[in-house]
């Protein structure tokens, strides 16, 4: 019987490596999940809450997806009355480290939204998918007309994810 049991293990194995390769039965594909890369000047308004909004959003829809935020010039820029809204938004902009922008960082990214120009130390030509989003409003000044032009773009960056091969499921 051990003979018997151990003839069939074989021809299993032996079918299943002739049906994968004449692609009958496909091996499920493991793919990383891209990492969304927000850059702004001081790294504590715009960027840090776009990741924190996005990372949101992803978990809603049970999308992976890594992102992380850094600044230009770091300092902390966050106003009482920005910090006031972004509590009643559910949204904490300080839960990362703020952290200065390298080009280590934009080498890593698989999209880098940015807030405002790139000084022209950074190579953009290491960039995959570099979008501009400069034209988002101060978020200081009124952080919910601001959140109502962030969020459908954050909506359409996560949808041009899901459907890039280069990060099929």
């Amino acid at each position: 019987m051990s003979n018997t049991l151990f003839s069939l293990t074989r021809r299993a194995v032996a079918i299943g490596g002739l049906a994968a390769l004449a692609g009958c039965v496909t091996a499920p594909r493991r793919t990383r999940a891209p990492l969304v890369l927000f850059v702004c000047e001081h790294g504590t308004v715009k960027s840090p809450i776009a990741r924190e909004h996005l990372r949101r959003i992803a978990a809603q829809r049970g999308q992976r997806v890594r992102t992380m935020s850094r600044g230009i010039n770091p300092s902390d820029d966050v106003s009482p009355k920005l910090a006031a809204a972004l509590a009643q938004d559910g949204i904490d902009p300080r839960r990362e480290p703020l952290l200065r922008l390298t080009m280590a960082d934009l080498a890593a990214a698989d999209v880098v939204v940015t807030f405002q120009a790139l000084p022209s130390a950074f190579d953009r030509s290491r960039i995959q998918d570099l979008r501009d989003w400069s034209d988002i409003p101060g978020m200081n000044d009124d952080y919910w007309l601001a959140r109502g032009r962030l969020m459908p773009r954050i909506e359409a960056l996560l949808d041009d994810v899901a459907t890039s091969r280069q990060f099929a499921r």
